[in-house]
């Protein structure tokens, strides 16, 4: 069963996304581009910030799409940087994805004539460094520019994902994660008309989304679930010490009784397991004098370790 999901950049103008949000699963936000002339200045869309904030805000899962115009594998890699750059705090459920199509009228683009072979070579230098980066990532293009254009089963050789547009009520004939099937749709909260896509891999296989995310943690270990949301949804990012302090409520939470007990005598010189092993399953009180005296051995430990 596929998904409806929706690529939006400056040209959709502002989206009111409390709108948008309930009539599509996720949404694809242009990052930016490579100038498409000689100097091939390196632009973030207009609307990248304000879209990536709406969308989030509103519940949607999203990505990201760059338009390439790399003439090497060097201007390759520094798109790629600068798109890491950008998504720095971002939480990504969606691919990032490289746009490949002709960019200026007429392929005037300063790589729109670079050639098949070439426009792979940079494609793919882009596409493992993104994916070196941690994300997850796919190439987007055209029916007929997957094979004349670019080799895209080289993409899919890769372990890339294939999202193809056709404008057109039949699928396209080469195997996809997404197909862009009309690029004139109109939604309630766009003024334009937008790129609407069936995305058949399903991005979120195991997650609900931020929301069930943040109560299965809070469920599961006690999460800040103020904290953690901002985390999750972009607005800010967590600091090693977080981190590691989330990692060890995991670890502690997956512990059975006898691993904690067993850990503390060897961690501490705790006294007594069998009585720390009833305190832990409920089956006796421990006294504040005992509790004090587990703190105590514990801030010991520690201090001899540092």
């Amino acid at each position: 069963m596929s998904k409806l999901v929706i690529d939006v950049s400056q040209f959709q103008g502002t989206i009111d996304w409390a709108k948008v949000a309930p009539q599509v699963s996720a949404a694809i936000i242009r990052l930016g581009y490579r100038g498409y002339g000689a100097a091939g200045t390196l632009c973030t869309d207009p609307m990248y910030e304000r879209n990536m904030r709406g969308a989030i805000a509103a519940g949607l899962p999203v990505g990201v799409y760059w338009c390439s115009q790399a003439l090497s594998d060097a201007e390759a890699l520094e798109e790629a940087r600068y798109c890491v750059d950008k998504l720095r705090g971002c939480q990504l459920t969606y691919p990032v994805l490289l746009d490949s199509e002709h960019m200026g009228p007429n392929a005037s683009g300063r790589a729109d004539k670079i050639g098949k072979a070439r426009r792979t070579q940079y494609g793919l230098t882009w596409a493992r460094a993104m994916r070196d980066a941690g994300y997850t990532v796919g190439l987007y293009c055209s029916e007929s520019w997957y094979t004349a254009e670019i080799d895209g089963d080289a993409f899919v050789k890769n372990g890339f994902d294939i999202w193809l547009a056709k404008y057109s009520s039949t699928p396209p004939k080469h195997p996809c994660d997404a197909w862009q099937f009309t690029s004139s749709a109109r939604m309630d909260g766009i003024s334009t008309n937008v790129d609407q896509n069936h995305v058949y891999k399903d991005y979120g296989a195991g997650s609900g989304g931020i929301a069930e995310t943040i109560a299965h943690g809070v469920e599961d270990i006690g999460l800040d679930a103020a904290y953690w949301t901002r985390v999750l949804g972009g607005q800010a990012v967590a600091s090693g010490t977080n981190i590691k302090a989330l990692m060890d409520k995991y670890h502690i939470a997956m512990l059975e009784p006898e691993d904690t007990v067993e850990n503390a005598v060897n961690e501490c010189g705790l006294d007594s397991p069998e009585y720390w092993l009833d305190v832990i399953e409920g089956r006796r009180e421990a006294s504040a004098a005992n509790v004090q005296a587990l703190m105590d051995k514990y801030h010991a430990a520690l201090a001899t370790n540092t």
